[in-house]
């Protein structure tokens, strides 16, 4: 191809891009042991790191953090010396940053400082930047979060510059969902703006999108950090290839995994058992099938009617394969029931009460009223009630 099509840029017809998003470096990671929580911290770090050695052996030309590269409320001293060495080791990158709203280009942003090394780009305002790589035939535009909230639409009233170059849009939204707080952004906003590839982060969306002629992916999550907020698309990045043709560039793009933790929430139905060990049979069986081991942060919600004597304490992670394991208990103690319903006593009067609560209604609305049961009840029969 000659160099006409470039507009006096570098011959390159074709290109990869890597995009990823909520990587939330040095966040809390919730939900696990303390004493496993610095040591996670560790390990996003380590995967970060061995992310931008796949960018390097993948010969890619720009990598986009599509929104909360960081969490800005709890960066460490040392985060920007750990992203410059980052940076710097890899010059054959170029690095393209747009700030969410958990790391936004405020007064004490990291992303100000002027040490930043030449190969790498931040949008530094809500309303649209433009960034054209000197070595590359790319064009990225983007915008950044000044705050955690951002109202300005930054697509509105504004097309990308027509060029035979490649052009990326990148930033933190939720399509439609200006009350949000999130950059107001529609599709056919994007549809309109004419990007061949728009990079977003800010939602759980599967899949590839035709917006025009080009289309928009959703990194997802980096890593897990909380199956409240983590769906399928969690520990992976986007690849991007294009490649340019006689009739524009041609976009190719797959989601990718990363051997990075798991965060994944199970459903376990334990009627009429009263222990862990009675449910280890049911709860092993399930972790062979799903495939679940050291790198899976299980959260086991237990349901169903159980003894009023039920003890699920003690699950130990380790003594089935996992890293970590957090309980939910929204189990029902209404399985021996009758005597109570039928005491004249304060326990019978409590548990009379709570009863049409703990057998009607949603399943959270059942297991509230069963834990305040629970703590009634070992209030009234002088046992400790704070492990409720």
């Amino acid at each position: 191809m000659g160099s006409n099509h470039m507009e006096g840029a570098l011959q390159k017809d074709r290109l990869i891009i890597l995009h990823v998003g909520d990587i939330f470096l040095d966040g809390p990671v919730v939900r696990l042991r303390r004493d496993t929580k610095e040591h996670r911290r560790q390990e996003l770090r380590d995967a970060f790191m061995s992310f931008l050695d796949i960018a390097v052996k993948e010969e890619a030309d720009v990598v986009i953090f599509s929104g909360n590269l960081l969490d800005g409320r709890y960066v460490g001293d040392d985060t920007l010396t750990f992203l410059l060495r980052a940076f710097e080791k890899r010059p054959s990158c170029h690095f393209v940053i747009a700030p969410g709203p958990c790391d936004p280009y405020d007064e004490t942003s990291i992303y100000r400082s002027k040490r930043f090394p030449r190969n790498v780009h931040v949008f530094m305002e809500e309303v649209l930047g433009t960034y054209s790589f000197p070595e590359i035939p790319v064009t990225a535009y983007g915008w950044g979060y000044r705050a955690e909230a951002c109202t300005h639409a930054p697509l509105t009233g504004v097309h990308k510059t027509p060029s035979d170059r490649f052009t990326l849009l990148c930033g933190y939204t939720r399509l439609g969902d200006g009350e949000s707080g999130a950059a107001p952004v529609d599709e056919n906003a994007i549809a309109a703006f004419g990007a061949h590839y728009t990079a977003l982060s800010g939602e759980i969306h599967d899949g590839f999108h035709r917006a025009g002629e080009g289309i928009y992916a959703y990194s997802g999550s980096f890593e897990g950090r909380d199956s409240d907020k983590v769906a399928k698309q969690s520990g992976g990045y986007i690849r991007v290839v294009a490649t340019h043709e006689d009739n524009g560039w041609r976009v190719e793009a797959e989601r990718r995994p990363l051997d990075t933790y798991s965060y994944v929430t199970e459903r376990l139905d334990v009627s009429h058992l009263s222990t862990v060990s009675d449910a280890r049979q049911r709860l092993e069986a399930r972790i062979r099938e799903r495939g679940y081991g050291a790198k899976t942060v299980l959260r086991l919600i237990l349901f169903g009617s159980v003894p009023l004597k039920a003890n699920f304490e003690g699950l130990d992670a380790e003594s089935y394969g996992l890293y970590s394991v957090w309980l939910e208990d929204r189990t029902v103690p209404t399985d021996d029931g009758e005597l109570l319903l039928r005491e004249m006593t304060a326990r019978g009067e409590l548990y009379r009460y709570f009863y049409p609560k703990m057998t009607a209604g949603e399943e959270e609305d059942r297991a509230r009223a069963a834990r305040a049961f629970r703590i009634g009840y070992a209030a009234l029969i002088g046992e400790d009630f704070a492990k409720y």
